[in-house]
């Protein structure tokens, strides 16, 4: 099959096949990840504001054992794994894990870069640069900085710790798992792919019918009444069954045959003719032959 034309075809048409559900699955997969993304994001930011806000009321009253009550019962949310509050000298005042409370954060960390790359840290963040991805190698998390400001009812809580002159007051650190964001992201690029592959192989199937009926089947009966005219049998027809070029050329190769028949009964009708004046010929030489030699024996 390779090598007829209905074979070049199907590989011509595989290829391109390959080549455009190829390209388009990965296109998807690209629009799906770029848009999922964004939506993590702003899903990932839409937390944190939920946790500041719901911790701020416990932080205008500096009620310390329950803004750490809440943090320890926010973390045990579906798909949370860690909250922290950090003040502006880098100290952690609250966390989830005990164990780092009352450390400082390096400044170098990837959750300090964004602000503290810079000579003199920015008072306000851009939304783009509040949400990052954290990959360790086994596991991917989705880290979420917001920042607390020293907003009037702050500076003017009973607490009175803050000065009004003072911009910031620190950060939300909030890191969500990407496990189950990941796992559906695989699922869904692999049913992208599968969904491919089943379009490529419904529509190579449907070619291959297609070539076969309309190319392959009447190439191989012009094949045959080709060898059958090389035979000498010019009886050999083909039927006509389309209108487009594999139909004229059967056309074409019955009005051959019909031509071919016709000028051999043309010419056999001519031997015919010329063996009967033959024939004829030869009697009346026969006879003037007979007439000659009786001739010569009466005289």
């Amino acid at each position: 099959m390779p090598g007829t034309v209905a074979g070049k075809l199907t590989i011509l048409v595989t290829a391109s096949l390959v080549v455009v559900f190829g390209l388009g699955t990965w296109l998807n997969v690209m629009i799906q990840e770029r848009a999922s993304h964004l939506i993590l994001r702003h899903n990932g930011a839409r937390i944190a504001d939920m946790i500041a806000g719901a911790t701020r009321e416990s932080m205008l009253h500096n009620d310390r054992e329950r803004i750490q009550a809440m943090v320890d019962t926010l973390v045990r949310q579906p798909g949370v794994e860690r909250i922290r509050i950090v003040r502006k000298t880098g100290e952690i005042a609250y966390s989830t894990a005990a164990a780092e409370i009352g450390s400082t954060l390096d400044s170098r960390l990837e959750q300090c870069m964004t602000c503290h790359q810079q000579p003199q840290p920015p008072e306000m963040l851009p939304a783009d640069e509040r949400v990052r991805v954290i990959d360790n190698g086994e596991r991917r998390a989705l880290g979420i900085t917001r920042v607390i400001y020293n907003e009037p009812d702050c500076s003017t809580a009973a607490c009175h710790e803050h000065r009004q002159n003072e911009r910031l007051l620190g950060i939300l650190d909030v890191h969500l798992a990407l496990g189950p964001y990941d796992a559906a992201r695989r699922r869904s690029a692999l049913e992208l792919v599968l969904t491919s592959l089943v379009g490529i192989l419904l529509v190579l199937a449907i070619t291959i019918l297609s070539l076969q009926r309309m190319v392959g089947r009447p190439v191989r009966v012009l094949i045959q009444g080709a060898r059958k005219l090389g035979k000498g049998d010019l009886s050999a027809r083909v039927p006509e069954s389309s209108d487009d070029e594999i139909g004229e050329l059967a056309r074409t190769f019955n009005q051959l045959a019909r031509d071919l028949e016709i000028t051999r009964g043309e010419l056999m009708n001519l031997t015919q003719t010329l063996e009967a004046r033959v024939e004829e010929k030869t009697r009346e030489l026969r006879q003037a032959q007979d007439q000659i030699l009786q001739a010569e024996k009466m005289a």
